[in-house]
C-alpha cells in the first residue's frame, strides 16, 4: 500500500522539525560552551587581579599584604560619606592586618561589605572599633588589642614585641602630606621599622628610623596581635 500524500507530508514536516531542533540545539550548546569558557576566563582574570599585590619581601620571610586605597577594584566604592579611595585609609589598614593575622584573603572591598559604617565615629575611621570588630568576628584566632595609646615610644615598643599598630596622624609623612590619615606600623628589623601606608606605595616599601618616626605628628595608636602571625616568625 502506498502512503497517502498526507502521511508523506507529515513525515517531511517531522523530519524537518527534527533537523531544525537538532540544529538549534547544536547552536545553543555551542553558545553555552562559549559563554562558559568566557565566564571561566573572566573569573581567572578577576582572580589574577585580586592576587596582584605590591609586596616587598622582608627579613625572616614575613610578608605583609599591601593594599592601596586607589586600587580600581575598590577605590570607587562608597565609604564614610565618600569613597574608599578618598576616606578608606583605616578600612584598608584593617584589611591588611586581618589578612596578615588570619592568612585568609581579606580585601578592602570584602571588609567594607562586612563592616559598612559600623567602624566609623562621626564619619571618620575609628581604629578602636575596627580592633573590636576583628576580635569579635574572628574569635578562633585569639586576637587581642590594646586601648588607645598616645606616645610614639609606647607604640614602637609594641611593634618590637610583635604587635601591629594602627597609627592616626596628620601632616607630612615621607612622600605625602595628609590632613588626617591612618597608617600601620607592622615590624621592626635592625632598629628600623616597616610601615604600610594605604595611600602611598613609596612610604610602604621603605624602612623608617625611629628618629624619622618621632618627627611625625601622631594623634593616637592602637595595637593588635594574634592569629597565625601574632608575633614575628623567626
Amino acid at each position: 500500500m502506498r502512503p497517502s500524500r498526507f502521511l508523506r507530508a507529515a513525515c517531511i514536516l517531522l523530519t524537518g522539525a527534527l533537523a531544525a531542533t537538532l540544529w538549534w540545539g547544536h547552536l545553543f550548546l555551542e553558545h553555552a560552551q562559549e559563554d562558559a569558557i568566557r565566564a571561566v576566563d573572566e573569573f581567572n582574570a578577576d582572580t589574577e587581579r585580586m592576587m596582584t599585590v605590591y609586596d616587598r619581601p622582608i627579613p625572616e620571610g614575613n610578608v605583609m599584604q599591601l593594599w592601596l586605597q586607589d586600587d580600581p577594584q575598590w577605590a570607587h566604592v562608597p565609604y564614610a560619606g565618600w569613597t574608599v579611595g578618598d576616606s578608606g585609609c583605616g578600612l584598608v589598614c584593617a584589611a591588611m592586618a586581618l589578612e596578615y593575622m588570619t592568612l585568609q584573603r581579606v580585601t578592602p572591598l570584602q571588609l567594607a561589605d562586612c563592616v559598612g559604617d559600623s567602624c566609623l565615629t562621626d564619619g571618620v575611621n575609628d581604629m578602636g572599633k575596627f580592633c573590636r570588630y576583628i576580635e569579635e568576628a574572628y574569635p578562633e584566632y585569639g586576637i587581642e588589642s590594646t586601648g588607645q595609646i598616645w606616645r610614639i615610644g609606647d607604640a614602637l615598643a609594641l611593634v618590637r614585641d610583635g604587635w601591629l599598630v594602627f597609627c592616626g596622624m596628620s601632616g607630612e609623612l615621607g612622600d605625602s602630606e595628609y590632613d588626617g590619615h591612618v597608617v600601620m606600623l607592622w615590624m621592626e628589623s635592625d632598629v628600623s621599622y616597616w610601615m604600610r601606608d594605604p595611600d602611598s606605595g613609596g612610604n610602604s616599601q621603605r624602612v623608617w628610623t625611629e628618629d624619622e618616626l618621632r618627627e611625625v605628628d601622631w594623634k593616637y595608636f592602637y595595637g593588635i596581635r594574634g592569629g597565625l602571625y601574632g608575633a614575628q616568625r623567626n
